[in-house]
């Protein structure tokens, strides 16, 4: 069959369209990530919707004249509200001694921060004995469906370096709150759905309790978070190659009233395994002022929650519409103490961020195959 010129300009524009990265005269390396969307079992058939760019599709390295570019391409088109971040760790050798020894960056030479914010960039490290050593910044460029990172020529050899990192994809909820409890009092926010988020990404009500020995905070999403059922030994807290995690920034603490916000508290909540069941690990991280800066305070890890299976059939039961995260926080455990003047301030944003690793199970090093 021949195949008229129209038809063969539309099948071109489309290869060129659809793999960016495939510049003439180069010879693409590839890495297939594959589909890590979440896997919930037998028993959970209806699960949290999760849009498409969310998961990390493949990367690909190419030469172009003397540079190396590496682009890594997703499911679907970012939106403008999405920051894309990450890790690459650069294993060029194969030899582990000649690398790092921490246990999740085993044997890699150089490491690649991806930053997303204010605007995408990455810095390249070296392995320097005791640390990686900052050695440049190097440029990235965000498309619709991929990015692109600007590489070295002497960086690496494609045919011999072996690589592991994860993506991760960061969605932001600014809570409509500005309120200030004294001891005994309670607010509770109406914050609306935010449609263009995700419902696990978006945070609907907030009650929060505030005790002189105690805060209890109750968040409402709109869906419950999307999070994999088997977990991945090596990192213990977040993966099956995919996972969610949720960071709520909102209390500012005055202990004695002055006028001074004394101490932040800020909550993550994500997916543990303990024994058998998945579960929800709460840890709250408290930083107190000092010299007019925050600086670190105590880390708390909180009570868990609920088994996420238990969790997953109060969603259902709710009408697929309301997930709440409730938290307990014992002042006087942590170390706090307020007078009776204090006052907790109730004002910021919810950052959710999800996690794509590769390979998977994040155990070790992977390779490009052309």
């Amino acid at each position: 069959m021949k195949l008229n010129r129209t038809y063969l300009v539309f099948i071109a524009y489309f290869l060129l369209s659809s793999f960016p990265l495939a510049a003439l005269g180069a010879k693409p390396y590839f890495y297939l990530d594959g589909k890590d969307l979440p896997v919930y079992g037998r028993a959970l058939r209806l699960a949290p919707s999760v849009p498409k760019y969310l998961d990390l599709a493949n990367l690909t390295l190419f030469k172009r004249d003397i540079n190396y570019s590496l682009t890594l391409a997703f499911y679907g088109d970012l939106p403008p509200w999405i920051n894309v971040g990450g890790e690459l760790d650069l294993d060029v050798d194969s030899k582990e001694l000649t690398g790092s020894p921490e246990p999740l960056r085993r044997g890699a030479d150089y490491l690649i921060e991806i930053t997303p914010a204010p605007e995408p960039g990455a810095v390249l490290y070296k392995w320097k004995g005791k640390k990686f050593g900052k050695l440049a910044n190097l440029e990235v460029i965000r498309h619709k469906s991929y990015v692109t990172i600007r590489l070295p020529p002497w960086l690496l050899d494609p045919k011999k370096v072996r690589f592991k990192g994860f993506i991760y994809f960061l969605m932001k909820d600014s809570i409509r709150a500005n309120y200030s409890l004294k001891p005994g009092g309670r607010a509770f926010i109406a914050d609306g759905r935010d449609r263009y988020l995700p419902g696990w990404a978006d945070i609907v009500r907030l009650t929060v309790d505030f005790k002189l020995t105690s805060i209890i905070l109750t968040a409402s999403f709109a869906s419950l978070p999307p999070v994999p059922l088997n977990l991945p030994p090596t990192l213990g807290k977040v993966g099956g190659g995919w996972g969610a995690i949720n960071v709520l920034d909102v209390l500012r603490l005055d202990s004695d009233g002055d006028g001074t916000w004394d101490y932040a508290l800020e909550l993550e909540h994500k997916a543990v395994r303990l024994g058998s069941k998945l579960t929800w690990l709460i840890r709250l991280e408290v930083f107190k002022r000092k010299n007019g800066r925050w600086t670190d305070f105590k880390e708390v890890t909180l009570r868990d929650l609920r088994p996420y299976e238990r969790a997953y059939l109060s969603w259902l039961m709710g009408g697929l519409t309301t997930f709440n995260l409730r938290t307990f926080i014992d002042l006087s455990e942590i170390g706090i103490k307020l007078s009776k003047k204090a006052r907790l301030l109730i004002k910021g944003y919810l950052v959710t961020a999800i996690v794509d690793y590769f390979p998977a199970d994040f155990k070790g090093f992977v390779k490009f195959t052309n």
